[in-house]
């Protein structure tokens, strides 16, 4: 009885650690290429940070880093607000230089509030980030995300080559759909935070292959006309090194590049309070249901890792990272769980960053494909934001505070609709500006939430 019970919590830890795995790589496929990023140093940073946090925390439960979903908007903003630059260019790489700077303030104001949390407590730091504003602003950046992925997966791909819209709709569709049935069907939750990326892009990979296909042996019949087929060409390899440590100056040019850069700034640091809102608010939660755990200990433990994981992040990759689990699930489970299989994976993952052409041949992926997953992971989280968000105002919020958070709410949706329309336009007109800086319209509703924090705390705090 105690072999069989010892072989099924193997094999439950074995599932569990591969299922992590996988969807952190999707996960770190589609942030590199819908912010432009490299996927090589992604994902050694994603390797390392969750050996340095697994060793940091101390705790028994398998902790995973990831790429966090709340700053992608930023990224995306930042990374294709402008021209899309090719990765690896000196401008790029003056770009990353800025965004890395930025990352390290982030990482350090984390570990900072992270020790505030432990010698205040997190019900009293519940003044300052209410999960009910935090609930709001992260609806308004996934909402952000939507039309900057049409964008840059539909719009600028048709100009580039006229007479491909009915393909590219159909590929977003499939890659959407295989998202989204996985999401539906699966009798897990949460389980789009598993194999739904990975299998939308496999969806939107082979609707691809098979419209390139069709193309070839149909159609007009020219290599030039494909999508995907295109690329993979004799010489696609030329130039590319086998490792990152043949040309190191091509994959980590960016450190040569450190500056301060205000843009970067405003965009990420602002968004670590709503993180650590987040986090405060489930640590919270959950010690007041379970009754159990130092909440104040178990929350500074907890940050302090996820802020180290920002910093490990940023100097490698140029992408803030998150760690994959349930905050307070990792702070006070007592159950073992097999570090054993997650740490060779995790250095499986930096192995794979440092192979150069695996991570180069997987960039080739069309931006449709990326564009279809994207929108469905967005919505996903638009509607899980709006459904806690009416949960919480529902059942629990004063009716004052009620009135506030829906005031917040159409203010940050109408301020994102303008923003994104000053960015297709190019008429700074329509944005706040610092000088020559935009200011983020997420940062006004950060700045608006938390004053209201202070001076009715009563009326937003649940």
């Amino acid at each position: 009885m105690a072999k069989e019970k010892a072989k099924t919590k193997l094999s439950l830890g074995l599932s569990g650690a591969f299922g992590q795995f996988f969807a952190i790589f999707g996960l770190a496929l589609v942030v590199s290429v819908s912010g432009n990023l490299g996927l090589g140093p992604l994902l050694i940073g994603l390797g390392l940070a969750t050996i340095v946090s697994l060793i940091f925390a101390r705790n028994h439960h398998s902790i995973w880093a990831t790429p966090a979903f709340l700053f992608l908007p930023a990224l995306i903003i930042f990374s294709r607000g402008l021209e899309t630059l090719p990765i690896g260019s000196p401008v790029w790489n003056f770009r990353i230089g800025g965004l890395l700077v930025s990352l390290w303030v982030s990482g350090l104001v984390y570990i900072v509030l992270a020790t505030i949390v432990r010698y205040i407590g997190a019900t009293k730091m519940r003044r300052i980030f209410s999960p009910i504003f935090s609930g709001i602003i992260i609806v308004l950046l996934a909402l952000s995300v939507l039309p900057r992925v049409i964008q840059f997966a539909y719009l600028e791909p048709l100009q580039a080559a006229s007479g491909t819209s009915v393909k590219l709709i159909i590929i977003m569709s499939s890659s959407f759909l295989g998202y989204l049935m996985v999401t539906i069907f699966s009798k897990k939750p949460g389980a789009q935070a598993r194999y739904a990326l990975l299998i939308g892009i496999a969806s939107g990979v082979v609707a691809t292959t098979l419209i390139d296909a069709i193309e070839l042996l149909w159609l007009s019949r020219l290599l030039e006309n494909t999508i995907f087929f295109k690329q993979f060409t004799p010489g696609m390899y030329d130039g590319v090194p086998l490792t990152v440590f043949h040309n190191l100056e091509a994959s980590f040019g960016f450190w040569q590049y450190l500056h301060f850069d205000l843009e970067s700034m405003l965009l990420f640091v602002p968004l670590v309070l709503v993180a650590v809102s987040e986090h405060i608010h489930a640590m919270t939660k959950y010690v007041l249901q379970n009754k159990e755990g130092d909440q104040n200990a178990d929350a500074a433990k907890t940050l302090i890792g996820e802020g180290i994981s920002i910093l490990i992040g940023g100097m490698t990759s140029g992408y803030p990272l998150t760690i994959d689990e349930n905050i307070v699930h990792i702070a006070t489970s007592s159950k073992k769980s097999h570090l054993g299989v997650v740490i060779p994976l995790a250095v499986l993952m930096v192995g794979l960053g440092i192979f150069i052409p695996f991570s180069y041949t997987l960039t080739l992926i069309p931006l449709p494909v990326i564009g279809g997953v994207l929108i469905a992971w967005a919505g996903y989280e638009a509607a899980l934001g709006f459904s806690r968000v009416s949960s919480l105002v529902h059942d629990q919020l004063h009716p004052l505070g009620t009135s506030l958070s829906l005031v917040v709410l159409g203010l940050g949706m109408t301020l994102v609709i303008f923003e994104f329309i000053s960015d297709y336009l190019g008429d700074s007109s329509l944005r706040f500006m610092i000088g020559t800086t935009p200011f983020p319209s997420y940062l006004i509703v950060i700045v608006i939430a938390f004053i209201i924090n202070l001076f009715f705390p009563k009326l937003v705090v649940v």
